[in-house]
């Protein structure tokens, strides 16, 4: 794959978000939505693009651009919880 098309698909990954499976089962408390329990296995997907909505580092909000720049992003962490991905 070239390098563009690589670029390409990890815009679109970074735009969509992740399917992860719990390891351990838990529950999550949330104040909005109440209890929710998790068990192992299960499968959740976290999704990137709502917790990027600051309209000043991502102008128009609902449209999908797999070309947005790579530092918009904020899920990277700082100091020791840094991506290994970034």
């Amino acid at each position: 794959m070239d390098k563009e098309s690589e670029n390409l698909v990890f815009g679109c990954v970074l735009e969509a978000g992740l399917l992860c499976y719990i390891s351990k089962s838990t529950c999550v408390v949330d104040g909005t939505n109440g209890t929710t329990n998790l068990k192992e296995n299960d499968a959740i997907f976290i999704s990137f693009g709502l917790v990027h909505k600051d309209p000043l580092a991502f102008p128009e909000l609902d449209k999908i651009d797999p070309q947005r720049p790579i530092d918009s992003y904020l899920f990277f962490g700082y100091d020791f919880h840094r991506c290994f991905g970034d």
